[in-house]
C-alpha cells in the first residue's frame, strides 16, 4: 500500500509539473503557428514566387518542426512510467530539462547555463524519473528568483557517485527550513501556486534508488540543491 501511494504521489505531482508547463508551452507553439499562418496566407494569396516561395516553405517546415519538438517534449514528460530503477544518460536528462524550461515564456529574464556532462556519464534511475527531480528543482529555482536571475544545472564525479547541481541566484533557502522544506505539503508560496509535495516527492524517489537530496548554498549566492546518485562512466555509451 504504501508503494502504490508513493506512486500515486509521484504521478500526481508529475501532473501538477505539466499543469505549470502548459501556459509557457503554448506560447512556444503559438509563436510558430503564427508565422506558418503568415506563410500560408502569402501563398494562397500568390504572393510568393520563385526564391521566395522555397525560403517561405523552408521556414514553415522549420516552424512546424519546432512545435513539434516541443509537444514532443511535454508529451514524453507526462507520460506516466511505472519504473524508478534503470539507468539513465545525465546528458539527455539534461538537454530534455533544458529544452522544456527555454520553451517557457516566463523564464525569458532567467539567464540559463545548462553544463552538459560527457555522454558516458550514468546513474542508476530512470531517465523520467531524473528528468522530473531536475524539472522541478529548476522550475522552484526560477519561482524563488521571481523569474529574474541566474540558473545553472551541472554534476561531477565525487568517488564512486555522480552528484547533480542545480544552483540559483535567488534568496536561498534559511537554515532552519532546510530540513522542513522536504517535509510533505510544506511550501513557501501562496496559496494556489503549489502542491508543497515537489520536494518531497524528490526526496522519495531518490531514497528508492540509494540516492540522497539535500540544500546548501550556491556559488551563485542562493541556493543549491544537490542530488547524489550511484553513477558510471561508460566507455561506450550508445
Amino acid at each position: 500500500d504504501l508503494t502504490q501511494a508513493q506512486g500515486q504521489l509521484v504521478r500526481a505531482e508529475r501532473l501538477a509539473v505539466v499543469g505549470q508547463l502548459a501556459a509557457g508551452v503554448a506560447h512556444e507553439v503559438g509563436n510558430p503557428l503564427a508565422v506558418v499562418s503568415g506563410y500560408v496566407e502569402m501563398l494562397e494569396a500568390g504572393d510568393l514566387e520563385g526564391a521566395q516561395r522555397e525560403r517561405a516553405l523552408e521556414s514553415m517546415g522549420r516552424e512546424l518542426e519546432r512545435m513539434n519538438r516541443t509537444i514532443r517534449d511535454l508529451l514524453d514528460f507526462s507520460r506516466n512510467e511505472e519504473t524508478i530503477g534503470g539507468t539513465a544518460s545525465v546528458l539527455d536528462a539534461i538537454a530534455h530539462v533544458e529544452r522544456l524550461m527555454r520553451a517557457q515564456s516566463r523564464w525569458r529574464q532567467v539567464e540559463f547555463d545548462f553544463m552538459m556532462p560527457p555522454a558516458s556519464v550514468h546513474v542508476g534511475m530512470a531517465s523520467d524519473k531524473l528528468v522530473q527531480i531536475l524539472l522541478n528543482l529548476c522550475l522552484n529555482s526560477c519561482v524563488a528568483m521571481a523569474g529574474s536571475g541566474k540558473l545553472r544545472l551541472s554534476c561531477e564525479q565525487v568517488e564512486s557517485a555522480i552528484e547533480l547541481y542545480v544552483d540559483d541566484s535567488g534568496p536561498g533557502v534559511p537554515d532552519e527550513l532546510r530540513r522542513e522544506i522536504f517535509e510533505p505539503f510544506f511550501t513557501t508560496r501562496e496559496a494556489g501556486e503549489g502542491t508543497g509535495l515537489g520536494l518531497s516527492v524528490c526526496e522519495s524517489i531518490l531514497h528508492s534508488v540509494d540516492g540522497r537530496i539535500w540544500v546548501e548554498t550556491s556559488p551563485l549566492d542562493g541556493a543549491r540543491f544537490v542530488i547524489s546518485l550511484a553513477g558510471q562512466r561508460l566507455e561506450n555509451p550508445q
